[in-house]
């Protein structure tokens, strides 16, 4: 098992894999290890999940519990348009800069369900 899906079962998976209708929002996709491993708990416990990538992973999984945004994750308008506003998982693993970080973070905070 490499090193970030390690941490996925390690460090988030058990927290989150008995919320029922849980809400993701997952900032890259890439290979999609997390995005199948969401999807597949979103099937199980009745939730959803939301992937955004500026690379076009469309066709990477076919679930009606999985939506793809292709955009930038600083495309706060045209994500808010699509996402919930009682999310349980925010995942952001898109550009590993600080500034951005923080950008992504203080517009999507809210989002997050309290507690």
């Amino acid at each position: 098992m490499d090193d970030h899906n390690y941490k996925l079962n390690t460090f988030l998976y058990n927290k989150i894999k008995d919320i029922r209708n849980i809400k993701i929002l997952e900032f890259g996709v890439r290979e999609g290890a997390s995005t199948k491993l969401f999807v597949d708990l979103a099937e199980k416990n009745n939730g959803d999940v939301v992937s955004v990538d500026i690379d076009d992973y469309s066709n990477l999984i076919k679930s009606s519990r999985w939506k793809f945004i292709h955009s930038r994750d600083d495309n706060f308008k045209e994500i808010q348009k699509q996402i919930s506003s009682n999310l349980d998982v925010i995942l952001l693993d898109s550009f590993h800069e600080a500034l951005h970080v923080s950008k992504i973070i203080y517009n999507y905070y809210d989002y997050l369900k309290k507690g």
